[in-house]
């Protein structure tokens, strides 16, 4: 099973990140999907979001399983990604994935 989550006000919450780490050790393949944008150095390194790469290192989130989507809705990643579950705290966004992919979006509002 692909489990993802969005980042700001969803698994930046204390509640989440416990979930999401509980799920990490029951073997489950847990994701970061969020629409901020990834800022990259000259070496391609990642810059920026400090907090969110702090949570996915205490989750247990690998940087292979991060996703930026750049402003664009999450639907077309997460299809692409064959996710299963996605959590996410805005109603639009679980609208798109509903209505685009087999994903089950949660609304967490």
């Amino acid at each position: 099973m692909k489990i993802s989550f969005d980042f700001d006000e969803t698994l930046s919450e204390l509640y989440f990140q416990k979930l999401a780490k509980a799920l990490v050790i029951a073997g489950v393949d847990v994701y970061i999907v969020t629409s901020r944008c990834n800022r990259l150095d000259i070496f391609g390194k990642p810059v920026g979001n400090i907090d969110l790469w702090a949570v996915a290192k205490y989750v247990g989130i690998t940087e292979d399983k991060v996703f930026f989507t750049e402003g664009a809705f999450k639907a077309d990643t997460l299809s692409k990604l064959s996710m299963d579950i996605h959590f996410d705290d805005m109603s639009d966004e679980i609208y798109t994935i509903q209505l685009m992919t087999k994903c089950k979006g949660v609304n967490l509002k």
